[in-house]
């Protein structure tokens, strides 16, 4: 049976090797930006937190107010005041001694918690930090690291030599103005893995995160169904937040004393509340996507008069259509089979476009040749 006119044409397939490269770019991306995102975090909180004065002062600016702190600081009053006294030749009593402890316990968490100290401590902070950073990253005209040696630069002026030496003047024009003078103090292999790692770290923090946003564009643009590719990321990069999170409060309390885990939680705790929230806007955005579809209404949600859908309409008359198309040319079959050689006005009678009586039917021009038909008007 012939198609009926019409009918709108298929839809062309994709080639198989077309879909097929298609699905491997895309999950080779979304792979590559889901192990990118905890690496891109770690380095970014490395560059914000322990190679920025600014970040490593804010996270251990507050760091007296700690209790294990705060002890450490008791004893080294305790032990200070009791070598004054001893310098001083009084031998206190034991009753002394205790109320002496006493007024140190009670002074130290308002020493350590006014202002004042805070203040003297993070200057403090901010100038060894920045002078630390200095050297790896080749900066500092003093300390210098070459290969794994720590060298000492000392710009010594030729006059000053000389004076200081005892020589005869004359030799001041033989010598140049400036004599540097290095001196390694310092020769170990982890110094220079730690000028390498700062170097990487300071690379890696400019390059990964606009890496990182391209490759999962890149893999949700080849995505046929970009929904379920954004899905397949967010889920994951949520788990491995929440992950991290927990590993590194783990590693945080694992230290051996209680300075070291007050230290290590002040610089971790900007890469911790990262990772909470990364998790968050992840599974967020994840309910938004599950939930969306459920709350947009449908185009074909309508109805018509008689209570149904406009496409179903539409389906029910297209099937009539076509039902009654195929019924007349069922007729029309079996009227030629039964009556045999006749003349064509019977047909025509049969047919529901019959030519009126008295008028001779048109004859069509006939097709030269490359010419079309034309469709016949559908019913």
């Amino acid at each position: 049976m012939a198609p009926a006119t019409g009918s709108p044409p298929a839809p062309l397939a994709h080639p198989p090797h077309r879909s097929l490269a298609s699905r491997w770019i895309t999950a080779a991306c979304l792979t590559l930006a889901i192990l990118l995102a905890p690496v891109t975090q770690l380095v970014a909180w490395a560059e914000g937190t322990l190679l920025s004065t600014s970040g490593f002062v804010a996270a251990l600016g507050t760091l007296p107010r700690d209790p294990a702190v705060q002890s450490q600081i008791t004893a080294q009053l305790d032990r200070q005041l009791q070598r004054a006294s001893r310098a001083h030749g009084t031998l206190a009593s034991r009753l002394a001694d205790i109320t002496e402890r006493q007024v140190v316990a009670r002074a130290v968490p308002a020493i350590v918690s006014s202002p004042a100290f805070l203040r003297l401590w993070r200057t403090a902070l901010n100038g060894a930090h920045s002078q630390l950073l200095l050297i790896p990253r080749g900066r500092s005209h003093l300390l210098t690291i070459t290969g794994s040696a720590l060298t000492v630069n000392v710009p010594v002026a030729g006059r000053t030599l000389l004076n200081a030496s005892g020589l005869p003047r004359q030799l001041g024009r033989l010598l140049p103005a400036a004599t540097p003078v290095s001196v390694t103090v310092l020769n170990r292999p982890a110094l220079g893995q730690a000028r390498t790692a700062v170097r990487l770290t300071d690379t890696l923090s400019r390059i990964l995160l606009p890496a990182d946003l391209a490759v999962a564009l890149a893999g949700l643009a080849a995505a046929r169904r970009r929904r379920r590719a954004l899905l397949s990321v967010l889920i994951p990069v949520a788990a491995l937040a929440i992950f991290g999170a927990l590993g590194v409060h783990l590693l945080t309390h694992a230290a051996s004393s209680p300075l070291a885990t007050a230290a290590t939680s002040a610089l971790t705790a900007p890469l911790t509340g990262q990772l909470e929230l990364t998790s968050a806007l992840c599974a967020a955005a994840v309910a938004l996507l599950l939930t969306a579809p459920r709350l947009v209404p449908r185009r074909d949600s309508g109805t018509s008069e008689s209570g149904d859908s406009p496409i179903s309409a539409a389906r029910i008359a297209a099937a009539g259509e076509s039902g009654s198309s195929s019924r007349t040319r069922m007729l029309t079959a079996d009227a030629r089979a039964a009556s045999g050689p006749r003349s064509s006005e019977s047909f025509r009678a049969i047919s529901p476009s019959a030519v009126p009586p008295g008028r001779p039917p048109a004859r069509r021009p006939p097709l030269g040749r490359g010419a079309r038909r034309s469709p016949r008007p559908a019913r």
